[in-house]
């Protein structure tokens, strides 16, 4: 069971990996917007202030994981690697789904966007309430295994689907991540403008 959750990639692929990534895509959806929470990036959870209308909720998951697989596609092609674009796609969009997780663990942790507002609001440099930041605290601490395994599954899922490991796997996973975020980056600050 174990070496599943490591190497899950090895056992699951293609198609069936993209229906079971878009069922966890849409029920992670589903929680973010009963959160108010927005997949903003790869492994990005965040509150915005832009009230921005439900469909994109929805769609975050799918964007992030579709441009993603445009850039290790592009990379992939250069480096002259074969691969099935379904394989990574699926993979990809599968490797999310630990994020769902991390969504429940900040509705369980008690922190709620008007609670992060409060606590930017009320943190006085000179006199800080540290107990605003125990929420923060506990969910920082119980998120972060879940942000590392959900980037430790994208890398497996493209080191698998490109049949690319080592010091070019690592480096070139890098690169294509920081291309994607700084993307995203950009895709989301325009369409959040929007509304």
């Amino acid at each position: 069971m174990m070496h599943k959750l490591i190497h899950p990639f090895n056992y699951i692929a293609g198609e069936k990996a993209l229906i079971v990534g878009i069922v966890f895509s849409i029920i992670s959806s589903f929680i973010a917007v009963y959160t108010e929470i927005h997949f903003n990036g790869l492994i990005n959870l965040k509150y915005i202030e832009a009230s921005t209308p439900i469909y994109l909720s929805f769609l975050e998951p799918f964007l992030n994981a579709l441009v993603f697989s445009a850039v290790l596609a592009i990379t992939g092609l250069i480096l002259k690697k074969q691969f099935r674009m379904i394989d990574l796609i699926g993979t990809q969009l599968l490797s999310r789904a630990p994020l769902g997780l991390a969504v429940l663990v900040m509705l369980v942790s008690g922190v709620t966007k008007e609670s992060t507002i409060e606590l930017l609001d009320q943190l006085n440099p000179q006199n800080p309430d540290l107990s605003l930041l125990i929420p923060f605290l506990i969910m920082a601490i119980a998120t972060l295994p879940v942000l590392v395994y959900t980037l430790y599954l994208m890398y497996h899922s493209y080191s698998v689907s490109v049949n690319l490991s080592g010091v070019k796997g690592v480096v070139s996973f890098i690169i294509c991540f920081i291309i994607t975020e700084i993307t995203l980056g950009f895709t989301y600050f325009s369409l959040y403008s929007l509304y």
